[in-house]
């Protein structure tokens, strides 16, 4: 969640993910404040972006 913040042009909306991140709960605020925003498909993008990195490299794989 705090790559995905990093990667953001929009400073205020970086800014609040990564405040929500050191709150109490921060998994229930980061998705409160994505459904809510124009970053909502970016996040799911990002998010299965990195699943499939992560199985790559776990099995040693190569991308096509």
């Amino acid at each position: 969640m705090e790559t995905f913040a990093d990667q953001l042009q929009d400073a205020y909306f970086q800014r609040r993910l990564l405040e929500v991140l050191n709150e109490r709960k921060p998994f229930q605020h980061f998705n409160r404040l994505i459904d809510d925003s124009k970053y909502r498909q970016d996040w799911f993008d990002f998010k299965a972006e990195q699943v499939e990195k992560l199985v790559l490299d776990k099995f040693d794989l190569k991308e096509n």
